[in-house]
């Protein structure tokens, strides 16, 4: 655990010098790949994806919707919980009853190795019509201190991931 700001941004430093050149490969093969294959001289940003799958098509023969019923959300993301348990001893557990602005997204409490409630979030993990592309986090309640004691804070945390197909 880093002991002060310093140490963060020298591990931040680090990881980013140690992940660039393998970054850079990557890049570079893909770009590769769709002049090669795909007769695609310049790729915009938004290209990036589109040809990255193409390439692991073709060098996996395997696509991101083939490798989805392997990897369901409900797994996925209790097993993102698991490791934040093991890594920082937080315990993240989802309430019901909580209103939310849509039916896919739900709310879950952190409580720290004493039970002690250290925050809150909801979780918005699908694209739908009208909803804001990309990923983000925000917070609707900041942890403060008010006359009746500390406020719990509460974030958002909002993805655009393809929803599963409902049966």
């Amino acid at each position: 655990m880093a002991q002060n700001t310093d140490q963060v941004m020298q591990f931040l430093t680090d990881l980013a010098e140690r992940s660039l050149p393998g970054a850079r490969a990557d890049l570079d093969e893909v770009r590769s790949f769709a002049r090669e294959q795909h007769h695609a001289q310049e790729l915009e940003s938004w290209d990036i994806p589109y040809y990255s799958e193409k390439l692991r098509q073709h060098k996996y023969a395997i696509s991101q919707e083939e490798l989805r019923p392997y990897f369901p959300e409900t797994r996925v993301v209790a097993g993102m919980f698991a490791v934040v348990n093991r890594l920082y001893g937080l315990q993240i557990t989802e309430v019901q009853g909580i209103g939310t602005w849509h039916p896919d997204v739900r709310f879950y409490e952190i409580r720290d190795r004493v039970g002690q409630l250290r925050g809150c979030f909801y979780l918005d993990l699908y694209a739908r019509p009208h909803k804001r592309g990309g990923a983000w986090m925000d917070d609707c309640i900041a942890r403060r201190l008010t006359i009746g004691g500390v406020q719990t804070p509460v974030a958002y945390l909002t993805c655009n991931f393809s929803p599963p197909i409902r049966r």
